[in-house]
């Protein structure tokens, strides 16, 4: 079981990131309400876990920090090891080849009587 921590600084997405705050923690508890007006289950909204002080104390801060999600995985797949965090920016990058249209647009300077100077036009990230 995993706990992620999300945050946000100052509204900028790029700056979004998971983080693995708790994991091999045991679920001894999920919030299940009985709706029979409800056509569809609800989401839990609580889980209680078994922690030591020292990983409540985590969950704690990492809550006043951003917002948790929890993570179940599989008890064969039982990896210990440190996770990396991991950034919206790290998961959106493209890394498709970028197409050439061809030759850029040329801006012809003139400063005085010096020789008149070519500069490629530099593009914006719209265009």
């Amino acid at each position: 079981m995993g706990a992620r921590r999300h945050e946000q600084h100052q509204g900028r997405h790029e700056d979004l990131r998971a983080v693995t705050v708790l994991q091999n923690i045991r679920v001894i508890g999920v919030d299940q309400g009985a709706d029979e007006q409800a056509d569809k289950p609800g989401i839990a909204r609580t889980v209680t876990v078994e922690v030591t002080p020292e990983q409540g104390q985590k969950l704690a801060l990492a809550q006043q920090a951003g917002s948790l999600s929890l993570t179940l995985r599989s008890l064969e797949g039982n990896e210990d090891g440190p996770l990396q965090a991991v950034r919206l920016s790290d998961i959106l990058l493209d890394e498709s080849p970028v197409a050439d249209d061809g030759p850029r647009p040329i801006v012809r300077v003139r400063r005085g009587t010096e020789p008149i100077e070519e500069v490629p036009l530099r593009m914006t990230a719209t265009e």
